[in-house]
């Protein structure tokens, strides 16, 4: 689950200027918006540091994820409120670490200089049957390249032995061979730097290349839509996360924060669904956590893949007085709603927003050697997130909260979360029949 940024001498004025001129050259194209199969922006592969724009979207333009709702008036038509009352918990916190070592998954982008591994997909998550890894390159030959100095979710891989009590995930995008591949439970046997004996990967992925060892996987065209219904006939299933749609499909960007606008759907992770078959865009034969005596969720009982919609207008939501950056998510709740694409267990929470992780800059490091900085820490300061000591000794972190606290007088509880609303399948359809 998720959330989750950071020449000596002269020659003379002439010189000087000529190559400051040179340098904005060259850089523009990077900066520039332009399309990525008929839209989006500046794509990958990009030297790091010079990351994705906020505009940029790995999969194509028709992606359900990124296509807004229709009016409002039929929205209402074909859906029903998602509570029976006020809130009685509240969203998952968003929290980010110094250390990088936050939730959120950290996406790495393919580039031509980057080392190449093997991508090892050993099938050995205790209890799951072993019905064929989606991806092995160590089976077909391929090489990827990735960053060195890339490190999975958290900073923590997978001990094989010891108790799996987080995910390890980790994403890599190849915009050249136009594919993006994720991996889950990646392993401390992978080719770090320099990993502890608790999996604790200190220093990331070697700059001589090596494996990267995980234990579930797949990957899928940036060329289809990210779903895991509309995929090129033939690919194998992108098995991992509950859903099977791609990782960074409608995951949270901290370019987009920063630039106050997300134009696609929310990533829900909700405590549990319910057992019946997966609706579109999530596969229908993904399996989630399911709801029971033991835990439930108010927000009632549906399938994977359900789309929860904010019944708040513009202007609604402008005359709030929350932080600004708190507007940011409700207006994508309000305009592209959020899908439910896996599962917590975390009865004591609403629901989570999918994020990526501020590692995905801070564990890669500039020519000097030096860490890139992490652009989602660089937010939380911005906005004045609260402080927070994890139980420990773990590194400090700062949370970001979807409900009433510090500078913020709403009571999200009773004016707020009872807005949501749960939309008939129908209004995201996947054989192309709208409502009637």
């Amino acid at each position: 689950m998720g959330l989750q940024v950071v020449r000596k001498g002269s020659r003379g004025r002439r010189s000087f200027t000529a190559r400051f001129l040179l340098t904005i050259l060259l850089l523009a194209p990077l900066a520039a918006c332009r399309p990525h199969d008929g839209g989006g922006c500046a794509s990958p592969p990009l030297p790091a540091g010079h990351w994705p724009q906020d505009c940029w979207h790995p999969f194509s333009n028709s992606s359900v994820f990124y296509s807004a709702l229709p009016d409002r008036s039929v929205l209402v038509a074909h859906s029903q409120p998602a509570l029976a009352g006020p809130a009685q918990h509240p969203p998952g916190n968003l929290a980010v670490s110094q250390t990088g070592a936050g939730p959120g998954e950290p996406v790495f982008y393919a580039h031509a200089t980057d080392p190449e591994f093997t991508l090892n997909c050993v099938n050995d998550d205790p209890g799951r049957p072993d019905h064929g890894c989606p991806i092995d390159t160590s089976k077909t030959g391929l090489k990827l390249r990735v960053p060195a100095g890339a490190t999975p979710e958290s900073n923590l891989s997978i001990v094989v032995g010891q108790p799996r009590k987080y995910d390890a995930h980790m994403i890599i995008i190849d915009e050249n061979a136009k594919w993006e591949y994720d991996l889950w439970q990646v392993q401390s046997t992978s080719s770090w730097q320099q990993v502890q004996s608790n999996g604790l990967v200190v220093k990331g992925l070697d700059p001589a290349g090596g494996k990267i060892d995980f234990s579930w996987g797949g990957r899928i065209r940036l060329s289809d839509d990210g779903s895991a219904v509309n995929r090129t006939a033939g690919d194998p299933l992108d098995d991992a996360n509950a859903a099977h749609w791609g990782e960074t499909a409608d995951r949270v960007r901290a370019e987009e924060l920063k630039a106050g606008v997300i134009k696609h759907a929310l990533w829900l992770n909700i405590p549990c669904v319910s057992a019946d078959p997966a609706v579109f865009p999530a596969d229908p034969v993904g399996k989630a956590f399911s709801c029971s005596s033991k835990v439930t969720t108010e927000l009632g009982l549906h399938p994977l893949g359900t789309r929860f919609w904010l019944d708040m207008t513009p202007a609604e939501i402008d005359a709030l007085t929350v932080p600004n950056w708190k507007k940011v998510f409700l207006r994508a709740l309000a305009n592209y709603g959020g899908f439910v694409g896996d599962t917590n267990a975390d009865s004591t929470r609403l629901f989570y927003i999918e994020t990526e992780g501020g590692n995905m800059y801070s564990s890669l490091s500039d020519a000097n050697g030096q860490p890139y900085p992490d652009l989602w820490w660089q937010l939380a300061q911005n906005n004045q997130w609260e402080p927070y000591q994890p139980p420990g000794g773990a590194p400090p972190e700062l949370v970001g909260k979807l409900y009433q606290a510090a500078g913020d007088n709403t009571d999200w509880a009773h004016t707020i979360w009872p807005k949501l609303r749960v939309l008939n399948a129908c209004l995201t359809p996947a054989s192309g029949q709208a409502c009637t």
